[in-house]
């Protein structure tokens, strides 16, 4: 296509015969152009066979008529005609389907069946893989407390022969139990393996049946110094007595219900409160479920509020504990008595229109049972801090008053029950590893085994024989007594070479107090001679403790009368007097000379010694 030449050199702004030719000629170059160009696009139109290559011209959106030419020559390529006309046996055999096994005239016709069918198998498969699916999710999240059995989770200790009177375990699995103590009630704290760690007197709080917890504080029902009822919150006070009188005690905000008897249930994770109101004695107990931080602020709302039938707080099925699930927006009610012949009742209330949603019977092993005495205490709906799962728990105590245990049972969502035990603590066939912080051997106070290496053991001040310390050491700390909670620490030295030295003491943890250690003998073959360190044999001073020293230990002597390094010595201690004295005797270790024996008092915690008396004996 040509283009067009402009003369514009020649034209200026005056009207000239030069400017008049410049723009005839332009004109002239116009008209040729645009008759080359028409000539030039009739041919294109016409015999022009060069215009375009076939990947410039487009089918479709989809491919050009280069691609289209080359499936096309594809489909010759592979085409066989058969001698008869219509094709070869390969060509028949693809006619039929191998979908539904039939022959079909066309190929492409199979081809649709074929599609067609298993499109369909497809959407069924993948409908079966949903299904699947939603199958597994439901077993995940099953949650039953209707009809699932209650498992055994975790037994707790208690001190006080106390029936328990409910229970909270902690997003750190931790667990709080309450016992009555006439008008107060115990709140102890218990580890994850449901050992007695410390326990607070809640003053004037009643039996303690029902009690929340939430942003540091627990929720209780407490006297004041009038006797009146109070819903309070209180801090916690290990070892000491929480009271309606201390500065850190509140009283919570309770609406209409002012002056009655109101006992709170707390769902943290919702922010939920729910007041049960009144003893069921006289009148019926009522139920409020209202918004934890509404009442914080003092704002009157109830979310659902219904009525309990008084057949579900009477004598023979008083109420034993009180739960609220938000996300089903139902209430769980326990009753029973300690009468194991009994039959103990989970009663479901759906908050919405306070009607029963069902009950059913909580049925526990006889396996559990002790004594007689088996009684529903406490009930809780835990939620994994991880992963949000639940479980309902239920706590029993069973046994007379110098066997009583505290049992916990509960219906759980999947791991929630795992994750519970994974808490409790097992030695999978090892003991355990000392605490990193530990500096005392008065702070191991949970059951269980020990092992103290020799640089852990060197770091505890009141390792009781500073002389001996420098070696690995297994520590047992054995289980409570029923009566009093005293435990017993024992500690087990081990060595090869050494005799396997142990000793033990009698402890309290709860109130802070520490027997003194004993020391029980053990003989080997192995002897242990004094430390290089030691240059008196005042310093080597502990009741039954024996040592040997060889004659170039006993030349470091310098409060020995026979520091000569004549011969070997054996030295022994007796059993304490009550003033902390013990008899210290240094034999010497001889075949041909006769027995000396030197003797002395000495005291082991000052070691001020007596004088030196010689045993002189005689060959015979």
């Amino acid at each position: 296509m040509a283009k067009v030449t402009i003369n514009t050199a020649d034209i200026t702004g005056n009207l000239n015969r030069a400017n008049m030719d410049a723009i005839r000629n332009n004109f002239i170059s116009f008209r040729n152009v645009v008759n080359d160009n028409y000539d030039l696009f009739t041919i294109h139109q016409t015999t022009q066979t060069n215009a375009h290559t076939a990947k410039q011209i487009k089918v479709s959106n989809l491919y050009t008529v280069a691609d289209n030419l080359d499936w096309l020559q594809a489909l010759i390529d592979n085409l066989v005609i058969g001698a008869n006309g219509d094709g070869i046996a390969e060509v028949k055999e693809a006619r039929v389907s191998i979908y539904d096994k039939k022959a079909y005239q066309t190929v492409n016709s199979r081809l649709k069946v074929d599609f067609e069918g298993f499109t369909k198998d497809l959407e069924t498969f993948q409908n079966d893989i949903k299904q699947d699916i939603a199958d597994v999710k439901a077993i995940d999240n099953r949650f039953e407390p209707r009809t699932d059995r209650f498992n055994y989770l975790m037994t707790l200790q208690a001190n006080d022969p106390h029936v328990m009177q409910t229970f909270l375990i902690g997003t750190g699995k931790d667990v709080y139990q309450t016992q009555a103590n006439g008008d107060n009630y115990i709140l102890s704290h218990k580890n994850q393996s449901g050992e007695e760690v410390s326990k607070c007197v809640v003053e004037s709080g009643g039996h303690g049946t029902q009690i929340g917890y939430a942003g540091g504080y627990f929720y209780s029902n407490m006297r004041d110094s009038s006797g009146a009822f109070k819903l309070v919150r209180f801090k916690y006070k290990a070892n000491g007595t929480a009271k309606y009188s201390d500065p850190e005690t509140e009283d919570v905000f309770v609406g209409g219900n002012k002056g009655l008897y109101v006992n709170p249930t707390i769902d943290p994770y919702n922010d939920i409160i729910v007041f049960r109101i009144g003893t069921g004695t006289d009148t019926p107990i009522k139920i409020e479920v209202r918004k934890l931080s509404e009442i914080l602020n003092k704002v009157d709302k109830v979310l659902y509020n219904f009525t309990i039938p008084q057949s579900l707080s009477s004598a023979s099925q008083p109420m034993q504990g009180v739960e609220y699930d938000h996300d089903a927006k139902t209430l769980y009610w326990l009753t029973g008595t300690s009468d194991p012949n009994e039959t103990n009742y989970l009663t479901a209330f759906d908050v919405t229109t306070g009607k029963q949603a069902w009950q059913r019977t909580v049925a526990i092993s006889t396996y559990y049972t002790a004594g007689g005495f088996m009684e529903p205490e406490g009930m809780q709906l835990w939620r994994s801090p991880d992963t949000k799962k639940k479980g309902l728990i239920i706590g029993y105590s069973t046994g007379l008053a110098n066997d009583r245990k505290h049992l916990l049972f509960g219906v759980f969502q999947r791991t929630v029950l795992e994750e519970l035990k994974g808490a409790q603590f097992g030695t999978s066939g090892r003991v355990d590893a000392l605490p990193v912080d530990a500096t005392r051997l008065s702070q191991i106070t949970k059951t269980g085994r020990y092992y103290l290496t020799t640089a852990q053991a060197m770091k505890l001040t009141d390792f009781p024989i500073p002389l001996i310390q420098s070696s690995g050491w297994y520590l047992n700390v054995y289980e409570k007594s029923g009566a009093n909670g005293n435990m017993r620490q024992e500690l087990i030295r081990n060595s090869y070479a050494r005799t396997a030295l142990a000793l033990d003491r009698s402890i309290d943890p709860t109130n802070k107090e520490y027997g003194v250690w004993n020391l029980t003998p053990k003989y080997s073959e192995g002897a242990d001679r004094p430390p290089a360190s030691v240059k008196k044999l005042a310093d080597l001073a502990y009741a039954g403790l024996n040592w040997y020293m060889t004659g170039d230990d006993s030349k470091r002597m310098t409060d020995f009368p026979r520091n000569d390094g004549i011969s070997g010595w054996f030295i022994e201690h007796s059993a304490s007097g009550t003033d902390n004295v013990v008899v210290q005797k240094v034999t010497r270790n001889s075949n041909s000379h006769y027995m000396e024996i030197y003797a002395r008092t000495i005291a082991t915690d000052t070691k001020k010694a007596g004088q030196w008396s010689l045993f002189k004996s005689e060959l015979v």
